[in-house]
């Protein structure tokens, strides 16, 4: 498809609302339809191929998770997109996790809208790239979405689930267990008392927190020790909590709402999951990288560039595309090294987890001038916050020891 083009499904016509709003802010680049039902959205995505679809969450004839279902299992490259009232249940949330891209909370900001729409394409497309899908395709077995994590969705779905019952879910697997508790009790979040079961765990971190970690503990589970120095499984694990936690203060601090907060804790944690695909796949090409980022002195992930044409972060986001995991999670972890050719104009979990990971770099190399930082400042301009780099080192390095 040369035409970008977007379907827009409506409950029903009236002046001012979410749909009509995103619909005359599209700019002329994009081929836009509304539609008030999803039956006839779907006959026109099965007529003729949509990039993306955007409906409210409950339109005339079924529900708008119904509709994103049968297009998710007709055409699975279509993005999607739903708008969802702010007061919303959790439940419903996670029913639609899976199969919504991005969530849009409504009454919306249509030039937001528009920014996110943008920036989706463009994620889209780089996880398209050639080169990448070839690197992807030489991987003879890709990890798979943690077992543990479907059965916490599910529990998270049912109306009568309840903190306890989450909490013998998640003890049944003793490994996870050990380290949910072991992160919990981490410096990376400052409890003043220890935690020592996983019920107090999430009634002191939140449920949102704990699982994502139990999300990353379950990827990070998967992966065998890779014998080199630097990059063992537990170190990287470590420094993506590190990362993390920085990220999702970041996101607080900036004012991001609770997904998006939480989204910076999962794509920081998973920000290197990359170099795990590489070390079991791609060892000595990853080693000839290292050496040739050591002897030249240029930054890791342009090193890996040269010599396999992809980086870590490229790999680590086409691995949660697959999985499914939300357009901002994939973003922040695909562009976390270089964020301005992301092109994005909104602070977002991709802001977070950038200055939470630069920073953390810095911070471990003594680094503390900008024109040596690993920190994007063309990015930061963009955003119109280089002023508040200072404030955020400063927040970071108060709060958490790097792991280097």
């Amino acid at each position: 498809m040369n035409t970008q083009r977007i379907l827009l499904v409506e409950y029903q016509s009236s002046e001012n609302n979410d749909i009509e709003q995103i619909h005359e802010k599209l700019t002329d680049d994009w081929d836009s339809k509304i539609v008030l039902s999803g039956e006839e959205a779907i006959r026109e995505v099965n007529e003729s191929p949509y990039n993306i679809v955007i409906c409210k969450m409950q339109l005339s004839d079924m529900s708008g998770t119904d509709l994103l279902k049968n297009i998710t299992n007709e055409h699975s490259e279509t993005l999607r997109y739903m708008i969802i009232d702010k007061e919303v249940d959790r439940n419903t949330m996670h029913e639609s996790w899976s199969i919504v891209h991005q969530f849009i909370s409504s009454p919306c900001n249509p030039e937001l809208v528009v920014s996110m729409v943008n920036d989706s394409m463009k994620l889209h497309n780089f996880l398209s790239n050639k080169e990448l899908c070839d690197r992807i395709a030489a991987i003879g077995t890709l990890p798979s979405l943690p077992e543990i994590h479907n059965k916490l969705v599910e529990e998270l779905q049912n109306e009568n689930t309840s903190i306890q019952k989450i909490a013998n879910l998640v003890g049944q697997d003793i490994g996870i267990t050990a380290k949910v508790l072991a992160t919990a009790n981490s410096a990376f979040f400052g409890l003043r008392s220890r935690v020592e079961n996983i019920t107090q765990a999430i009634n002191t971190l939140g449920i949102d927190t704990v699982e994502g970690i139990v999300f990353a503990a379950g990827v990070f589970g998967q992966f065998d020790n890779a014998n080199l120095p630097g990059f063992s499984v537990e170190s990287i694990y470590n420094r993506g909590i590190a990362v993390g936690t920085k990220a999702r203060m970041i996101a607080h601090a900036f004012g991001l709402n609770n997904m998006l907060t939480n989204d910076s804790l999962l794509s920081g944690t998973l920000h290197a999951v990359g170099q795990l695909v590489m070390l079991t796949s791609f060892k000595d090409e990853f080693c000839e990288a290292l050496e040739l980022s050591r002897g030249e002195s240029i930054p890791f992930y342009k090193a890996q560039m040269k010599v396999m044409g992809v980086s870590d972060a490229a790999i680590g986001a086409y691995l949660l595309s697959l999985w499914g995991l939300r357009d901002t999670v994939v973003e922040a972890v695909a562009w976390h090294y270089n964020p301005s050719e992301a092109a994005a104009s909104i602070i977002s979990p991709l802001t977070a987890v950038h200055l939470a990971y630069a920073t953390d770099l810095d911070e471990c190399n003594n680094i503390k001038k900008n024109d040596k930082s690993a920190v994007d400042i063309s990015y930061l301009d963009t955003l119109g916050i280089s002023n508040q780099l200072d404030s955020i080192r400063s927040l970071c390095t108060s709060a958490i020891t790097p792991v280097c």
